[in-house]
Formats: C-alpha cells, sequence, structure tokens
C-alpha cells in the first residue's frame, strides 16, 4: 500500500471519502425526516382544529334541528290553515298580526287609563253632590227654623 504525505494509504482514504458521504446523506435524510416529523405535527394540530370544529357545527346542527322539530308541528299547522305562496308572506302575516296585537293592546291600556281617569272624576262628582247635598240640607234646616 502506498501512503501518502499524511501517512494514511489511498485505501483508508477512499473509505473516509465513502463514510463522510454516506454520513452527509445520513444527516440529509435524518433533518428531512425532522422536517417531515414537524410538518405532521402541524398536520395533526390543524387536524383536531377541523375536528373540534366539526364537533361544535355538529352541536350546532343538534341544537337548530331540536328546535325545529320544536316548531315543526306549528308550521305545519301553519301551512293547514293559511294558504300562502311563499314564506315571506306568513312572515309578512305575522308581523302584521303582531302590529295589530300591538295596536289592541295599546288601546286597551288607554281604555282602562280613561277608566281610571273616569272612576276618579266620578268620585270626585259624588264627594260634590255629597257636599252640596248636605249644604243645601243645611240652608233647607236654616230656612225652617226662620
Amino acid at each position: 500500500m502506498e501512503d501518502d504525505e499524511d501517512g494514511v494509504d489511498h485505501g483508508h482514504r477512499r473509505e473516509l471519502e465513502v463514510l463522510r458521504g454516506r454520513c452527509q446523506q445520513a444527516e440529509v435524510i435524518s433533518l428531512a425526516h425532522v422536517q417531515e416529523q414537524e410538518d405532521l405535527k402541524e398536520t395533526i394540530g390543524l387536524l383536531q382544529h377541523k375536528l373540534l370544529q366539526a364537533g361544535d357545527r355538529e352541536i350546532e346542527y343538534q341544537r337548530k334541528l331540536s328546535m325545529f322539530e320544536r316548531l315543526e308541528p306549528i308550521f305545519n299547522n301553519l301551512a293547514e290553515q293559511f294558504s300562502f305562496e311563499t314564506p315571506q308572506e306568513v312572515v309578512a302575516r305575522l308581523e302584521f298580526l303582531e302590529q295589530s296585537e300591538i295596536d289592541r293592546s295599546s288601546q286597551i291600556s288607554s281604555t282602562l287609563e280613561e277608566n281610571e281617569q273616569l272612576k276618579k272624576r266620578q268620585k270626585a262628582l259624588c264627594r260634590e253632590v255629597e257636599s252640596l247635598t248636605e249644604a243645601n240640607k243645611k240652608q233647607q234646616q236654616q230656612s225652617r227654623e226662620k
């Protein structure tokens, strides 16, 4: 074997170069695996987030379904008893009925208030009549005494 100036023969030098090359390849592969592992962790995080969102949506859908199941008989009853062509007409009719009810309630409230005022006025008039009757009786009694 032939030694070069370092005292390392040519065969060992070649073996060292091959080992260095393999070491570099292993390092590149290792870095790729580390990067892949980080990418997979990120993907897992994104999938967990999506799963959480899907769970939240499922809960919301179940809540809406439950509400619909409770309200379905009302809507079926409306569909049977009213002949409207579109849902907008149903909403418009309900708004009209609601406004009518508000107006009616306002009228009742106003009538009750007016009734209360009339009762107060009636009591005041009754007291006045009593007072005048009493004064009239006293005046008649005084007239008889004279």
